[in-house]
């Protein structure tokens, strides 16, 4: 019982805080919800690390790792079997690899 109320509690503070700040477009994408602004932003929405296993066995094909990402931790992507390409505007591959 009590975990149930903790739950509403934690959806009522995450419905407060994405109303207080509104965005003009607001996405529902396999279960994330993507916030559109007009090319600018006075929060902190950008990613700067990739904790370790974060993404494990993952269900992604493609990847695009935004130039904000200073850090990833060991593993992030491990055994993500489906995923096939990455891209990075921040980091080049080495083609002699």
């Amino acid at each position: 019982m009590e975990n149930t109320a903790r739950n509403q509690e934690i959806k009522y503070m995450e419905e407060i805080s994405l109303n207080a700040w509104p965005s003009y477009r607001i996405e529902l994408y396999d279960g994330w919800l993507l916030r559109y602004s007009h090319n600018y932003t006075y929060r902190t929405n950008s990613v700067e690390q990739i904790g370790e296993s974060s993404f494990s066995y993952c269900g992604f094909t493609e990847l695009q790792l935004p130039q904000s990402l200073a850090n990833m931790g060991n593993a992030a992507f491990y055994s993500c079997k489906n995923l096939t390409k990455a891209k990075s505007k921040r980091y080049k591959r080495n083609s002699k690899t």
